[in-house]
């Protein structure tokens, strides 16, 4: 029986768009604060205050890099800090509050060329192209057993066999290029319990078994919950259990049998979300020019699972926008937790209460939207290595707000060509667990053989049943 993916809880966390590798270690255990807030709803230290500016379109550079091409670099805009709005916002157009993994599962890798294999009395290792995928697997015996890693472009699986055969390296990577994994029950050990002055730890260690292929193997999941008094009663506790970190609130004062509930219950809950309400929403900072501004906004989410507990989750979104001082024209940014979509308003739009106008239609906006219709440039290309790295600008005309406005939204795409008998080998941002395998002469003619197909996919992803619509 396949356990849970995920216990969804602490929506700032960066989501894994991993595909059949993506267990094995628990994800990253941390959580953005945003809006002001911790996981738990209480007031979070203030962001330092910068003035905001509008967002920068990228330059065409189509030349040739002699140094090691790099992806198109992370826009850190700055956020300004300013006074706050007087009590809680209700909204009856909540930020989609969970976004489940993709569930992993067979799948074709394409045509693949030969695997190459090698082995050594305490390691091997093994590595295969195909047009869908480049896969590896490796293994090496540590502290008494093997200990194994298979990698494809999407992500990596970590597993322990009890010791290593020979031969074993290439059936691994044939179950890991398929994603042929099933996992077993978890055998957990007693849990551990520490309890300090208002705080409290428990930490229990699970050997989770699973078959990779007709391989028997094992991995491990190391469960913690911590738990801190409050002030008005109860516990608030954050819990990790494999691939999940989740935020609660109980109603129980012990602290020792809190911490142990606590992990309880995220281990055992499944990928449905628990919140059906629309969260309660506060304006928590913002700043006002006439030629700038922008508003914060912080969320939460709760739910009632009985027993005394209640899941929490914050999540926020953010408007920044700026004028121009040439011809007059805004450009703002609006983002969330998993989506970041600029739009352009013509100089008719004035005021300084253009974020708080734009804060509530600005929830709708999400890049999917913009692929349906858009039209579609390139504003950055290099290469370097063999490898080549794209940025598309793609734009859709739109009303935001009762505002004429230009959405935009990048489309990213990098090519390399590990295999010339299978042609390059692109990835496109809009296309989760699909590589675009195109003839070119060149990386540079990758990239943009890559580019129709690129934008395709992002057509199609928009026109999705899940995708949402901006009004």
């Amino acid at each position: 029986m396949r356990l849970p993916l995920r216990c969804l809880g602490v929506l700032a966390l960066s989501l894994c768009t991993g595909c059949f590798i993506e267990r094995g270690h628990p994800a990253t255990e941390g959580a953005d604060l945003v809006g002001g807030y911790d996981e738990s709803g209480e007031d979070a230290a203030p962001e330092e205050e910068t003035t905001p500016t509008p967002p920068q379109k990228g330059e065409t550079d189509t030349s040739e890099s002699s140094d090691e091409a790099d992806p198109p670099p992370i826009d850190t805009e700055g956020q300004a800090g300013g006074p706050m709005e007087d009590g809680p916002i209700e909204t009856d157009a909540p930020i989609a509050p969970l976004q489940p993994d993709r569930s992993p599962g067979v799948h074709d890798p394409g045509t693949c060329s030969p695997a190459t294999v090698q082995e050594g009395d305490d390691f091997c290792s093994a590595r295969q192209v195909c047009t869908g995928n480049t896969i590896t697997a490796n293994c090496g015996m540590i502290g008494g057993v093997a200990s194994c890693f298979c990698q494809d472009s999407f992500g990596g699986l970590g597993f322990s066999l009890p010791s290593l055969s020979a031969g074993v390296c290439g059936p691994i990577l044939e179950a890991c290029k398929v994603g042929n994994i099933v996992y077993g029950e978890p055998l957990c050990a007693a849990p551990s319990t520490q309890v300090f002055d208002g705080v409290c730890q428990t930490d229990r260690r699970c050997e989770v078994p699973l078959m990779v292929g007709a391989i028997s193997a094992f991995a491990y999941d190391e469960q913690q919950s911590f738990c801190t008094a409050s002030s008005a009663g109860g516990m608030n506790c954050t819990s990790s259990a494999e691939a999940r970190y989740t935020s609660y609130h109980l109603a129980e004062n012990d602290l020792e049998a809190g911490c142990e509930q606590a992990l309880a219950v995220c281990a055992s809950r499944d990928d449905a979300s628990p919140f059906t309400e629309s969260p309660s929403c506060t304006p928590s900072d913002q700043g006002r020019a006439e030629d700038s501004c922008v508003v914060n906004t912080s969320c939460i989410y709760s739910a009632d699972l009985g027993d005394g507990v209640t899941q929490t989750a914050a999540a926020g979104y953010i408007i920044n926008c700026g004028r121009d001082t040439g011809d007059g024209a805004w450009g703002c940014r609006c983002w969330d937790n998993w989506s970041d979509v600029y739009f352009d308003i013509p100089s008719n739009a004035s005021g300084s209460e253009i974020c708080t106008d734009l804060a509530e239609p600005c929830k709708s906006l999400h890049p999917e939207t913009v692929f349906h219709d858009a039209t579609c440039s390139q504003v950055h290309r290099n290469a370097s290595g063999g490898v080549c790295y794209a940025e598309l600008d793609c734009q859709q005309p739109s009303s935001l707000g009762g505002l004429d406005v230009v959405l935009h939204a990048p489309l990213n795409i990098s090519c390399k060509q590990e295999d010339p008998a299978l042609g390059w080998q692109c990835e496109c941002s809009a296309a989760d667990h699909h590589v675009i395998t195109v003839d070119a002469e060149d990386a540079m003619d990758a990239c943009d053989a890559a580019a129709a197909p690129c934008q395709e996919m992002a057509k199609q992803g928009a026109s999705s049943p899940t995708s949402a619509t901006a009004e």
